[in-house]
């Protein structure tokens, strides 16, 4: 009884036979309910292998997916200085299709080019003054953010440096760390101090040509021996074969009065540069090194010549499995004749598949955006592409509609085809009175089908303030200078009708001002005038010798007066109106308060200026996201 307790999982307790059966009843029926589900997932499955007996397993569209959203390879040579990693980068970048990114590289091309960036470092050559390492670095990095390195991926070399005047070392290595498009694989080129100063110092540049001799290739006796040395070597493959040869020739060509010795291949200056790597960044590279994938981590054997390197290097690329990214190769050469756009889609087709065939028999196939081009569809707009810019990715054939959308499809095509595309453009325009509820269709429109709303009232905002801020301001203007000369002119009458008041009561008749003050033309007059003034006086004093007393006593009254009136002008004086005078402020208030009233009207090109700009930088934004 205590082994049946144990084998049921109870605890210690006498059971009766009647309960052990009951037991293995409910056990019986739990496993023939198992065993039935079971039975019911193998028909299930049976029969979804006869529905599936004749589909493809091989999903087209998925592995065209995978392709377009897989991240390109990206390779970072190191070592130590003169060791051999720009040769290599090139190499590298050739075979594997691969941007090169290296910074006297990126120099020489901005100079051959004569780009702004180019020109300001021919200045400085020209100054005999060092390159900006600032511009340097910020051209390293729109490089690595370039299209063309998003889809083909780069080859680093020279970085991080060991000039410190714009980044140190540890900010250099960060930077590479934080990159949106990180090395996958670290290639660290090893080789002895002794080895490595030996042979940089042997090296010789041709004064001509500018190529770099080592020493075994300038030295007639070392040539002889390795000459010897190679006879009794086994044989390579054909290209090893096709470039001893092409060493060989150069050598048999080399005349040793062209060589020179560069300042930098002396055996005191690369002492100092290994001294300087060892000290400052060879630490600071291997935990770095540490932290990466060590199945990623390639070392090579500095010491070997670079074909062998480089043929090292492609074996272990090749043996991880690792393929380049394919590119978009051009169909239309300019020597061929340009076919008519009046051709059929069809008859297009045909004889576009047949163009540059990879292999015999094979013809390029047909993509979804047919004669659609891809980057204008991308930006919204469904334009129909050319023979002329046609071109093949993967296995199909696309139409592009210009020579700048070809040169974009070359650079990085992978935006332009990942789903959702090829979707075709809808632009839906709402039209209705005022309060009909358009913002709402708008909303409710753009949440349903994901698009972008651009809303007329909200585009033409800055425009509507700015020639409201404008008008504002004008109206300010024009109102404050005739506001002033308004309120001038209402104190200077209010003056005067006081002045007239005051003399009135003192007067024994009433005195109008304006006609009783003397002006100043009046007071300023001619000799002619004074000498008539006169000539009239003695004529009426002859025509009337006697004058009535009250008579004189009126005239002596109104010249008193007169003179009175004089006396208050000079001491009247109107106060000066300014911007800040009450009168003024209240009529300048009053005209802005109208100003801000009134609507605003726009010109039609306004409306049109503002929905292109809108447009395009939406497309410009859509864009931005797969530029990376």
């Amino acid at each position: 009884m205590k082994s049946t307790n144990i084998l049921w999982g109870h605890s210690p307790s006498i059971k009766s036979e009647a309960d052990v059966n009951e037991e293995l009843s409910y056990l019986w029926i739990a496993e023939e309910t198992d065993l039935c589900q079971v039975v019911d997932d193998v028909e299930a499955a049976k029969h979804k292998k006869e529905q599936l007996a004749f589909a493809d397993p091989f999903d087209e569209d998925e592995v065209e997916r995978k392709v377009l959203t897989a991240k390109p390879m990206c390779f970072l040579i190191v070592g130590k200085p003169c060791v051999g990693k720009k040769t290599l980068a090139k190499s590298l970048a050739d075979a594997w299709k691969s941007i090169l990114v290296e910074p006297l590289q990126l120099i020489q091309e901005n100079i051959d080019g004569n780009t702004e960036t180019g020109q300001k470092f021919q200045e400085c050559l020209l100054r005999g003054e060092s390159i900006n390492e600032e511009l340097v670095m910020n051209l390293m990095l729109d490089k690595l953010r370039s299209p063309e390195v998003a889809h083909r991926g780069y080859v680093l070399c020279g970085f991080p440096t060991l000039s410190e005047n714009y980044l140190n070392i540890p900010e250099q290595i960060q930077l590479i760390k934080n990159m949106n498009l990180k090395p996958d694989f670290i290639i660290n080129i090893k080789c002895p101090d002794y080895d490595l100063c030996e042979r940089v110092s042997g090296q010789r540049q041709d004064a001509l040509s500018g190529k770099i001799y080592q020493r075994e290739q300038w030295n007639p006796d070392k040539v002889e021996k390795a000459e010897n040395k190679g006879e009794t070597e086994e044989e390579e493959n054909e290209e090893e074969e096709e470039g001893i040869v092409e060493e060989l020739e150069d050598e048999e060509n080399l005349e040793v009065a062209h060589l020179v010795r560069r300042p930098e291949d002396l055996l005191s200056t690369v002492e100092k540069h290994v001294a300087l790597y060892k000290d400052k960044m060879l630490r600071l590279l291997e935990d770095y090194m540490a932290d990466h994938d060590y199945q990623n981590l390639i070392e090579l054997d500095g010491n070997k010549k670079p074909n062998e390197l480089f043929m090292s290097m492609m074996y272990k690329l090749e043996f991880l499995g690792l393929q380049p990214a394919a590119l978009v190769q051009p169909l239309h050469d300019e020597e061929e004749e340009e076919t008519p756009e009046e051709l059929d889609d069809d008859d297009l087709f045909r004889s576009v598949a047949a163009m540059k065939r990879i292999a015999p028999g094979y013809r390029w196939r047909r993509s979804k955006w047919g004669r659609t081009c891809p980057v204008s569809l991308f930006e919204g707009n469904l334009v129909m592409g050319k023979f002329q810019f046609s071109a093949s990715y993967l296995d199909k054939m696309y139409f592009l509609s210009s020579e700048e959308t070809l040169k974009r499809f070359i650079s990085n095509p992978r935006p332009y085809l990942l789903p959702p595309q090829p979707r075709p453009p809808c632009k839906v325009a709402i039209l209705g009175p005022k309060s009909a509820g358009k913002t709402t269709l708008c909303k409710l429109i753009a949440q349903k089908y994901d698009a972008k709303i651009l809303d007329m009232f909200q585009l033409l905002e800055p425009q509507r303030q700015k020639v409201k801020f404008d008008n504002i301001e004008r109206v300010r203007v024009e109102t404050l200078q005739s506001a002033l000369l308004t309120v001038r002119d209402q104190l200077e009458k209010m003056m005067l009708e006081e002045a007239q008041a005051e003399f009135e009561r003192h007067a024994a008749f009433p005195v109008n001002l304006e006609d009783a003050i003397i002006t100043e033309e009046d007071e300023e007059g001619g000799d002619e005038s004074k000498e008539t003034d006169a000539v009239r006086d003695s004529q009426h004093s002859q025509v009337a010798p006697s004058e009535d007393p009250e008579e004189a006593k009126n005239k002596e009254d109104l010249t008193k007066v007169s003179f009175d009136i004089e006396a208050a002008k000079q001491k009247m004086q109107i106060p000066e109106v300014t911007e800040e005078h009450p009168d003024v402020k209240e009529i300048v208030n009053k005209a802005i308060q109208d100003a801000m009233q009134a609507p605003v009207e726009l010109p039609m090109n306004t409306y049109m200026d503002a929905l292109i700009k809108a447009i395009s930088e939406y497309s410009c934004i859509h864009q931005q996201r797969w530029k990376i």
